[in-house]
């Protein structure tokens, strides 16, 4: 896929995180095209100035799509703070342990 159908999915998916997942997969995609347009200066195929636009376009875009990733991450599931579980009191747990031992003792 490209960077934009990245994005396109991951906005139709309609919650934070898998919004958040889309657009670092475009990121990622837009790193891969940015390199294969280095590759294509080193295999002789353009030359920088050629492609300078097309990277500096690419730099733009890459900025613009980590500032909104960024500006969802207070959305997204894995962001929010977790509950602590509460700690079973031993107190409670030993004098349930002693009633049950009480109930299961005959009487003597």
């Amino acid at each position: 896929m490209g960077v934009e159908s990245d994005i396109a999915e991951g906005w139709r998916r309609y919650g934070a995180g898998e919004l958040s997942q889309f657009l670092r997969y475009g990121l990622g995609s837009l790193e891969e095209a940015k390199k294969r347009l280095r590759d294509g200066v080193h295999r002789g195929y353009f030359t920088e100035t050629e492609i300078r636009e097309a990277l500096t376009s690419g730099n733009r875009c890459g900025a613009a799509t980590m500032g909104w990733w960024k500006s969802i991450q207070p959305f997204t599931k894995k962001s929010r703070p977790k509950k602590k579980p509460r700690a079973r009191s031993n107190q409670k747990r030993r004098r349930n342990d002693d009633t049950e031992t009480k109930a299961a003792d005959p009487p003597g």
